[in-house]
């Protein structure tokens, strides 16, 4: 089974959205979409339907088109914490995607777990930011 891709009008953007495995979209529904604070990539997706007992939503977790090539076992682990799966976002969203502001959160999780690799590659990040 594939991942579902959701695509919309994000803010002043458009985004591409992945949603896991085993998550269906439902195109009748009204969706909302929030990046997650501090997770670049990530997003909680949530779809509302009604019947006659009123109005009730299903939550998913979503993931940028642009990060899917990471992995979505990796991301998925990395979006819960996980300090390994965020060292490998991390790297890939540095040496990939040449994005040393997207890599920074993710580097700073996995350096604070005591990853060593992830304090050489924040130490990148610091010179490509000029801090």
């Amino acid at each position: 089974m594939e991942s579902a891709l959701l695509t919309d009008d994000f803010g002043d953007t458009f985004e591409e959205l992945y949603l896991p495995n085993g998550e269906s979209l439902d195109a009748h529904s009204p969706v909302l979409m929030r990046a997650r604070d501090g997770k670049p990539g990530l997003y909680d997706v949530t779809f509302l339907h009604s019947d006659p007992l009123g109005v009730h939503d299903r939550k998913a977790p979503g993931f940028s088109a642009r990060i899917a090539p990471a992995g979505e076992d990796v991301i998925l682990k990395a979006a819960d914490d996980d300090p390994a799966a965020a060292h490998v976002l991390g790297r890939y969203l540095l040496w990939r995607l040449d994005d040393p502001v997207g890599a920074r959160p993710y580097l700073e999780t996995a350096a604070a777990s005591g990853i060593v690799d992830a304090l050489f590659d924040l130490a990148v990040v610091a010179l490509l930011s000029g801090a």
